[in-house]
C-alpha cells in the first residue's frame, strides 16, 4: 500500500491507515504515527509506547519505529507537515474566538488568585469511639466512626478482653 500526504509516500503493507483527514493511524487504532514518533524522540522505550498506547501490541509499535528509521526523511516531512497544518489551524482559531478567549484568560487569572476554597472532602474527619452491643451476643463491639453529620463510615471490632 503506498500512502501520500501533499509531498510524502509510504509504501507501508498493512501498518499505516490514512484518516480521510490527512492523518497516519495504526492498524486498526486510532493511533496516530505521530504520537508514537514523537513518543521515541522522547526517548520511550517500545515497551513503555505500548503501555501507553494499549491499542497498539509491541509488534506494531516495533514495525511503527521501523518504518520510521528506515524513512525518517518522509516521515519528518509528514510530521513537519503536520505541525504546519495544526499551526495554521491554531491562527484561525484564536483569530475567530479572540473575544472569548480573552475573557477566558482573565477569569482563569482571577480564579488562580483567589484563594482556595475547601471542598468537605479535603476536611479531616474526626474519629468518634462507640461502644454497643452486637444483636444476638452478649459481649460489647467497638464502633469506630469517622464523619460528620452528611455521612459516616464506620469499622467495628470486637471489644478487647470480652
Amino acid at each position: 500500500m503506498i500512502i501520500s500526504n501533499m509531498d510524502t509516500t509510504f509504501d507501508l503493507g498493512n501498518l499505516l491507515v490514512p484518516t480521510p483527514q490527512g492523518g497516519l493511524r495504526i492498524g486498526n487504532t486510532r493511533v496516530s504515527l505521530d504520537s508514537v514518533v514523537y513518543a521515541y524522540r522522547d526517548g520511550a522505550t517500545p515497551e513503555e509506547i505500548c503501555q501507553d498506547y494499549r491499542a497498539l501490541s509491541l509488534a506494531q509499535v516495533y514495525a511503527t519505529i521501523a518504518c520510521y528509521l528506515n524513512n525518517r526523511d518522509q516521515v519528518d516531512r509528514y510530521l513537519e507537515n503536520s505541525e504546519q497544518c495544526a499551526e495554521v489551524i491554531r491562527q484561525d482559531l484564536d483569530s475567530r474566538h479572540k473575544e472569548f478567549l480573552k475573557d477566558l484568560r482573565q477569569r482563569l487569572d482571577v480564579a488562580r488568585q483567589a484563594p482556595t476554597r475547601r471542598w468537605r472532602s479535603q476536611i479531616p474527619l474526626r474519629p468518634r469511639l462507640q461502644w454497643s452491643y452486637c444483636s444476638g451476643c452478649p459481649s460489647k463491639v467497638a464502633e469506630l466512626r469517622y464523619g460528620d453529620r452528611t455521612g459516616s463510615r464506620s469499622i467495628r471490632g470486637a471489644r478487647p478482653g470480652m
